[in-house]
């Protein structure tokens, strides 16, 4: 294992509420849980004993409308992944949290990922949502695809808008 070389690592899994591959007719991927759920906590517990502080879940649906009215699921689903887990950092990507911030930043969960790149005036909405919670804030201000164009002078000032709000540990 890499934590034997002094390497800490951050593994990164699909979020148990977004479904993998294109939508099939008729079928709800939230039908899934109670066989995922086990599968879920089992791998976080494992990774935990093996001494894994961090483990990234993406959940790409977050940014979607399709997501609120599963919100009471997210709500109960992370309540079990977090009972024997490392800290979970929920990722979302290529676009914005909207309305489903509200939810996303109760949820029992030690950090939270943005995409500031595609999206950058989510920062301030985020922040007022996360404000009086202990979320450990992440910010994506890069595009993997498109480094060479980045605006460093506004990525910084997004970073330090961030700090100043949440303070340097957030």
């Amino acid at each position: 294992m890499a934590s034997q070389y002094g390497i800490e690592t951050r593994p990164v899994v699909l979020g148990p509420l977004s479904p993998p591959s294109p939508p099939v007719a008729n079928f709800e991927p939230i039908s899934l849980l109670p066989k995922l759920i086990p599968v879920y906590t089992q791998l976080l517990s494992e990774l935990r004993v093996a001494g894994v502080e961090w483990v990234q879940i993406d959940e790409p649906i977050l940014v979607l409308d399709k997501a609120a009215p599963y919100a009471s699921q997210y709500e109960t689903v992370y309540a079990e992944l977090v009972k024997d887990a490392p800290k979970l950092l929920v990722t979302t990507y290529f676009a914005r949290l909207d309305s489903n911030l509200d939810f996303v930043a109760k949820l029992p969960i030690a950090g939270l990922h943005v995409d500031l790149n595609r999206e950058p005036t989510q920062l301030e909405p985020t922040i007022a949502a996360i404000k009086s919670t202990n979320l450990v804030l992440s910010l994506g201000l890069v595009s993997g695809c498109n480094i060479w164009k980045t605006d460093s002078t506004a990525i910084v000032e997004l970073g330090r808008k961030a700090i100043a709000a949440l303070g340097h540990d957030c």
